[in-house]
């Protein structure tokens, strides 16, 4: 799980871990009560099951999700439902290549998820399905890959080349 801060005052919870304790500890140790983006980059337990104590504790604005229906698990929808349920939170599905507009000083660029509604079985095409994101501020990357495998790195290099290059690789 990872927490940012925006410069305009805005923040982005990329997955919530494993766990809700620690998701819970750290929320209320910053006071924080709103979030306004938050990411599940693919559907396995190690990065939704903290995500849904955020949904009961805070108040959160826009949740991004990949299309990929991960047919092992059932929390991953109850995820979703919880997003559904979340008042004026909005459900959104980036595709590849886009720019996420969270800040006027951050360019936020998505460079894979599963944009297209897809069933999937085995751990390592669910984590192709990884939202990917890479963050630009103040002439700093940081690329946040989710669980993407090698196929989709050498597709990423192929695609988006010196776009990718970044301070700091989230594995």
């Amino acid at each position: 799980s990872e927490y940012i801060e925006l410069p305009s005052g805005g923040n982005v919870l990329i997955d919530g871990g494993p766990s809700a304790a620690p998701m819970e500890k750290f929320m209320k140790d910053k006071g924080i009560t709103r979030i306004d983006h938050v990411v599940l980059t693919h559907p396995h337990a190690d990065h939704y099951r903290g995500l849904k104590k955020v949904f009961a504790l805070v108040d959160v604005k826009n949740f991004y999700d990949s299309r990929a229906e991960n047919v092992e698990a059932k929390g991953d929808n109850n995820l979703r439902e919880l997003a559904d349920a979340e008042p004026a939170c909005k459900t959104h599905y980036p595709e590849a290549g886009s720019n996420l507009n969270w800040d006027s000083r951050v360019t936020v660029k998505v460079l894979n998820t599963c944009s297209e509604p897809v069933q999937l079985k085995y751990n390592d095409d669910v984590n192709n399905c990884s939202i990917v994101l890479r963050f630009f501020y103040n002439g700093t990357g940081l690329l946040f890959t989710g669980d993407a495998e090698s196929s989709i790195e050498n597709a990423m290099m192929r695609i988006f080349k010196s776009g990718l290059q970044s301070y700091a690789l989230k594995v």
